[in-house]
């Protein structure tokens, strides 16, 4: 987020609102970086509303899904893949989530990435700053620690 962006959080609230916001300002740092991108990959569950608003902004077709499960009820569980994909590849993949908190989807589905990319450009809806995990593309970086109430899970 650069100095002229305010936040679009209500509290620890992301509207639909900023939720559009968010996703087009993440479509836009995209088309001018001009990167050429064959599919997107969603993180399920809150990676599927931005790799859906993203395969319109940016007129991508291809979109799959990964299943993964790091919570339950709020707490952390064992993290697991619970489906992926089979049988596709494709030389240039977004790989799109809601949240990069610990990093821990993202070591978790990186070997899968590698099995069906050679090339793969990482987004997120919202950094909380708490990992050092670098992805390309952030729609906002916070540096706070607190749970985040997504308009698709009120």
């Amino acid at each position: 987020m650069s100095k002229d962006q305010t936040s679009v959080l209500s509290g620890t609230q992301l509207t639909w609102e900023g939720f559009d916001i968010l996703s087009t300002r993440i479509s836009n740092a995209i088309r001018e970086r001009k990167y050429q991108i064959d599919a997107i990959v969603g993180i399920a569950r809150g990676g599927m509303f931005l790799a859906g608003a993203l395969s319109y902004k940016l007129e991508i077709k291809n979109v799959f899904l990964v299943n993964t499960q790091l919570y339950s009820n709020r707490q952390r569980v064992n993290p697991r893949i619970l489906h992926a994909p089979k049988d596709i590849f494709f030389e240039n993949i977004l790989v799109v989530d809601d949240i990069l908190d610990t990093g821990s989807t993202y070591y978790l589905i990186q070997e899968f990435v590698r099995t069906i990319s050679n090339n793969a450009i990482w987004t997120v809806l919202i950094d909380k700053g708490k990992s050092n995990i670098q992805v390309d593309f952030i729609g906002e970086r916070l540096h706070a620690d607190f749970w985040i109430d997504f308009p698709w899970s009120r």
